[in-house]
Formats: C-alpha cells, structure tokens, sequence
C-alpha cells in the first residue's frame, strides 16, 4: 500500500527552518519548472529524537518541569537588542508528571509582521488544540498545550527588526482536582467542615499592579463541593459592569461572577468538587482587595 505523505511547500526566500517530520523518514523534493534560474539553497537533515518521551531518559535539548514549575525563555538579546537574522531557535519543555500540561506566557512581545497573517517571522507552539502560530505583538497567552510536552520555535526569516520576546513555561495541572493522593502543587484539599483563608497580596493594604493570583481549592470527598466567603471585599471599580480589576470563581452557576466593586461572594457553593478563583488586576489603579475564606461543604 502507498504511504500518504504531507507535503510543504517552500519558495522564494521562505525556506524550510526548524521544520519537524511527524515520522522517521521523509522526503525532500525540488521542482524546478520555471524558465528562470535561481541561486538554490544549503540545507541540512538531522536526526532528533521525539520530544518528552521519559522523564527518566532525558534529551539534553529538554527542559523538564515539576508540577507548578516555572521556566523563563527568551529571544537571544532580548531586552538590550533585536534578535537579528540568526536568530532562529527552539525551546522544548517537558512536564515530569504524566497528568500535567505545559502552559506558555509571554509578558513583552514583538515577533514578525502581522496582517491577517504572519508576514515573516513566526512564534509556534507544538501539541496545542487552538492557535499555535504567534507573530507581530499578539503573543501567547495562557496557551496549555494538549500533550506533557511542547516544542516552542522561533522561525527568522528577516535581519535585526523585531523586539523578539520574554515568555515562561510552566507545568500545570490539566484539571484541577483530579486525585487527592496526587496533588498539584497549587491546589489547597480541604476536608468536610474545613476552611482555608485567602486574601489578597499586601491585604488590609492597597494590591499592586502584579497582585494577579490565582487560588485551587479541592474537596477531599468527591461529594462535597467548596463554598467561597468574603469578609471584606473591594476589588477594583464598578458602575453596571466591572471597571478594572475583578474576582472570578470556576464551577459555579453562570451568572454569579465575575465580582468587583464591594460586590462580594457570600457563600457561593461550586457545582463540583473543586474551583479556581482568580484575582484579574489592571496595571493602573489599585484597592485594598479582600479576605475571603474556602470551605468543603456536604450539599
């Protein structure tokens, strides 16, 4: 039987860089039906071993994370310079435990041209289910990848232009709560009856600007569900709708978030064993935050 191969197709100056078969073998044709003459190319075939594939036999080019483990990477110069015409490169991050996912950020980015499409240099995200090409300044953000590991490349095609880019890998859970006996670093187990107290960076005083959090709360027995309170509460502005900065709680009815103002949760019970709260904070103003309280409840 015939195999099917993908074919790509490369032209003009846009060659081939970084580009990965999905089997062992592959084949590398030229097609040269146009009456002009062209200079050609200079390529090279190296053999690389799959990524991820045992966190017990390492590759040396993998960078393997425990659960919650962050790892910075950038664009080389990055900030003092552009990252040139060589800078092609390529990053691969592995999760050490089988049921987490690698999540990748990028908090400053410029990379390539963008209109409708890339025009030139390119930002991939191997093993993600929604968009894995990144360029011009829209950079990933909270991109999970569906697989324990990713391969990240920086495809160069231009000279010094573009800014380039700071990002983070990191190993998060791919759901929250899943085993009480293997637990996510982040993620705060309570009992039936008992309750864990969160508050908000620098609380009673004013949050900053990178006061971003997130909380996991999970309930030891899969039938209970976990109730957020609030004592004190004042999380960014609201007229109608929220203005800034804002409280939201996964695994509850739709409708009851997000919360802002001095708009608090009082006694807001998930419909599942676990929730995720997240503090979403503005660069600009700040206010005092809250002291809330997480408990697992039998209802």
């Amino acid at each position: 039987m015939k195999r099917e191969w993908k074919h790509l197709k490369y032209c003009l100056n846009k060659g081939p860089i970084l580009v990965d078969t999905t089997e062992r073998g592959t084949e590398v044709t030229l097609s040269t039906v146009s009456p002009y003459s062209y200079k050609g190319f200079k390529c090279t075939a190296t053999a690389l071993r799959t990524p991820c594939r045992d966190p017990n036999d390492r590759a040396s080019n993998e960078k393997w994370l425990e659960n919650d483990q962050v790892e910075p990477f950038s664009s080389v110069g990055y900030p003092s310079s552009n990252y040139g015409g060589d800078g092609s490169n390529e990053w691969r991050f592995c999760a050490v435990d089988s049921n987490d996912k690698i999540e990748v950020n990028c908090d400053a980015f410029h990379v390539g041209g963008a209109f409708f499409d890339c025009l030139d240099d390119t930002f991939t995200i191997s093993n993600v289910d929604s968009t894995s090409k990144f360029c011009g300044i829209a950079g990933p953000t909270s991109v999970m990848t569906s697989e324990r590991g990713t391969s990240v490349k920086l495809r160069v095609y231009t000279g010094e232009i573009y800014d380039g880019f700071t990002c983070t890998a990191k190993a998060v859970r791919a759901e929250i709560c899943m085993n009480a006996t293997n637990r996510a670093n982040n993620e705060v187990w309570l009992d039936t009856g008992k309750s864990e107290s969160f508050t908000s960076q620098n609380y009673p005083s004013n949050y900053g600007s990178g006061a971003s959090a997130e909380w996991v709360f999970c309930a030891v027995n899969d039938t209970d569900k976990i109730s957020i309170t609030c004592s004190d509460f004042q999380v960014g502005g609201k007229f109608i709708f929220c203005l800034d900065d804002y409280m939201t709680i996964s695994n509850i009815n739709s409708g009851q978030d997000p919360y802002c103002g001095s708009d608090k949760p009082d006694s807001v019970v998930t419909t599942q064993r676990g929730t995720t709260v997240k503090l979403s904070v503005s660069p600009t103003v700040h206010y005092k935050g809250f002291n809330c309280t997480a408990t697992a409840v039998n209802q």
